[in-house]
């Protein structure tokens, strides 16, 4: 197994938790909450940044196309809600209030999108493995 793959794996498994964790966080609203959600949110963000960079290296090095597949496709799309969503809440943040349901929609749609390429993901790396 290659060691590219192995990292994406690995981010994308700690980025899956810290989104959906966010997510909930946002949700429950309990003492402290906020600086628990932005942080877990943002560690999210980072951790799928690196994930996409490790599997763009790993198929640029072995001459593998890109976003061919069910997973690759779903893995963009949830790149870009990955980044739109933390912007939303940036913007909420510094004042913006008529934000606040689009970026609770935009993060629960990200918090599904992240889940199902993750299952899918995981699907398809097991396929990868019984070679």
């Amino acid at each position: 197994m290659d060691t590219l793959m192995l990292l994406h794996v690995g981010f994308m498994t700690f980025a899956a938790i810290c989104i959906i964790t966010a997510s909930v966080t946002g949700r429950r609203k309990k003492d402290g909450w906020f600086p628990r959600h932005r942080k877990l949110a943002l560690l999210g963000v980072v951790l799928a940044l690196a994930a996409f960079c490790s599997i763009f290296v790993l198929k640029y090095l072995k001459g593998y196309p890109h976003l061919t597949s069910p997973h690759g496709i779903a893995g963009a799309v949830s790149l870009c809600l990955l980044i739109i969503t933390p912007v939303l809440g940036m913007l909420l943040v510094k004042g913006n209030e008529g934000l606040r349901q689009v970026h609770r929609a935009f993060g629960r749609i990200t918090s599904l999108a992240v889940l199902f390429t993750a299952v899918i993901g995981a699907l398809r790396f097991l396929q990868i493995l019984k070679r």
